[in-house]
């Protein structure tokens, strides 16, 4: 069960992200060990972490409205929770965790609990999907049903998306970066600079903005343009 776990994790998580999650297992197995709790490894030995394997980067935003349509028609819940992803480039634990209070409609605006409990106040990018959340109750997605259990259905719906529409698996995730390249684009539109751009993405993402680096997980770096030659 560990393996399938940690092979559904590599595909779509970047290789750091892997390495941490598996040294933990790894520490919670000798401590398991120690308590005489287990007598075989819930970590398979021969299981490493691919070093070559690349960050997830976007879907395409056709890619994205198609995965979202889908599991729409099967889930409307998890179809406005990808919406919303869309619009703010919220985190699957930010999204499961918004609160009703916190959405600001006539502003365009929600506050997100990020890691670490950092609060950040954003503007969406399109204001439409704040019109479509109940503001009824307390927390727009957090019900009785465990917070894992709901990030790992909307999880196994976008991977069956992806497998049945045929899309390369980047998980939910894949949504908060294909808002972060609208985000770049916007603000290029604007006049900004990419760097001027990548800085407030960081922001916008909850990251430090002094870390633009960063932000390449979620925008790739632009290929060099070549000059034409003369013909």
């Amino acid at each position: 069960m560990t393996t399938e776990y940690l092979n559904e994790k590599a595909e779509t998580c970047r290789g750091d992200t892997i390495q941490t999650l598996v040294s933990t297992l790894r520490k919670l197995q000798e401590g398991l060990y120690a308590m005489n709790w287990i007598k075989s490894d819930i970590v398979p030995a021969d299981w490493h972490v691919d070093g070559a394997h690349q960050p997830r980067g976007p879907f395409a935003p056709d890619e994205a409205r198609a995965i979202k349509d889908w599991v729409n028609r099967r889930d409307a819940e998890y179809g406005q929770a990808l919406g919303f992803i869309l619009a703010s480039g919220a985190r699957i634990d930010e999204t499961l965790h918004l609160r009703a209070d916190k959405v600001f409609v006539t502003e365009r605006r929600v506050e997100l609990l990020g890691k670490g409990g950092r609060v950040r106040k954003i503007q969406v990018l399109h204001a439409d999907v704040l019109q479509e959340l109940d503001l009824s109750q307390r927390f727009i997605y957090l019900n009785e049903q465990p917070a894992r259990l709901w990030k790992d259905g909307l999880e196994r719906h976008v991977r069956q998306a992806c497998d049945i529409l045929i899309i390369h698996r980047r998980g939910v995730h894949g949504f908060r970066a294909t808002t972060a390249c609208e985000f770049v684009e916007l603000k290029r539109a604007l006049g900004n600079t990419e760097a001027e751009a990548r800085r407030e993405l960081a922001m916008w993402l909850g990251h430090n903005p002094h870390r633009t680096e960063v932000t390449y997980a979620y925008v790739p770096k632009r290929p060099a343009q070549t000059p034409a030659l003369d013909g």
